[in-house]
């Protein structure tokens, strides 16, 4: 399944944030989906991408799949990438993940633009959940993911 890996930039704030340092997390997911999957990624720290620009990548890779991995200072950004692909597409599923979503994955699916939040160590889950995704199957016992059930975030 086509899959297209995000890490949103943050803002500048008092000389804090937008440090170009590789995204560990971001890459562990990469190597593991890209065994089963076709992955691009998009590291909006580097490419300081407008949103134009970023719809347009977006547009041309026609992922199943949007992955976007945030940060706290991040996390704005990332609600903001995740609005802007569902308004492109609304079937793609966007799946969260990064730092902000380990310690607040419920309080991260409150936003409706996220279907599926990974938190904590997900690389023994992550293509088990892709291939949910890709089945249409739910994510029932799948660990460190959370996700909504009607109106329930399980």
């Amino acid at each position: 399944m086509k899959t297209l890996l995000i890490r949103a930039d943050a803002p500048r704030v008092f000389g804090l944030g937008g440090i170009a340092a590789f995204p560990m997390g971001l890459g562990y997911v990469a190597a593991i989906l890209q065994k089963q999957h076709e992955i691009d990624v998009i590291d909006m720290v580097v490419e300081t991408l407008d949103d134009d620009s970023l719809a347009s990548r977006v547009g041309d890779i026609n992922p199943g799949v949007v992955g976007i991995s945030s940060d706290t200072l991040s996390f704005g950004r990332a609600i903001e990438v995740a609005v802007q692909v569902k308004m492109l597409n609304p079937e793609i599923v966007i799946v969260v993940g990064g730092a902000h979503a380990n310690v607040s994955a419920r309080e991260v699916l409150k936003y409706d633009c996220f279907d599926v939040c990974v938190h904590g160590e997900c690389e023994e889950s992550i293509l088990e959940l892709w291939g949910r995704i890709e089945d249409g199957a739910g994510y029932e016992g799948l660990p460190n993911v959370a996700y909504r059930k009607g109106q329930e975030i399980v």
